[in-house]
């Protein structure tokens, strides 16, 4: 069983100030999301939880890819994030034209059909190579 991932500092900091720092307005927040009224920190909520109120409250939600993090001097993730953008998996950027989704490619290391379940910073040269490798077939099926 899957757990949802925990909120973040980042999430926490951003709901604290659309909530004007109102520590009993946060409880009550809180409580009416988890609906159990022993919970009361922003600690309890989960990442997705604390995303829907971010935006309820008009914030700009996170981006959760905390498993593509790369270096961007190993030339393995940069072989892998250019994968990404051949495959189709690319976003528009105002500053930098089309890039890499990593919430895309964090949700493919994360899912059964990645051979490695790790983040890729955590991957050895070998459990790279398993990636770099089933990009490269998602690819060659793609233009086949």
């Amino acid at each position: 069983m899957e757990t949802a991932s925990p909120i973040t500092i980042g999430q926490k900091k951003q709901l604290m100030r659309l909530l004007n720092y109102d520590e009993q307005v946060k409880e009550e927040v809180v409580i009416a999301i988890t609906r159990q009224p022993h919970k009361h920190s922003l600690s309890d909520l989960s990442f997705a939880d604390a995303n829907n109120l971010i935006d309820k409250l008009g914030g700009k939600p996170a981006v959760d890819y905390d498993w593509a993090h790369f270096d961007k001097f190993n030339k393995q993730h940069s072989y892998l994030l250019s994968l990404c953008i051949q495959v189709g998996w690319s976003t528009l950027h105002a500053r930098y034209g089309y890039v890499a989704d990593l919430r895309r490619l964090s949700d493919f290391l994360k899912s059964d059909r990645s051979p490695v379940k790790k983040p890729l910073k955590a991957m050895t040269a070998a459990e790279l190579s398993k990636i770099i490798y089933a990009l490269e077939q998602i690819m060659k099926f793609k233009y086949r």
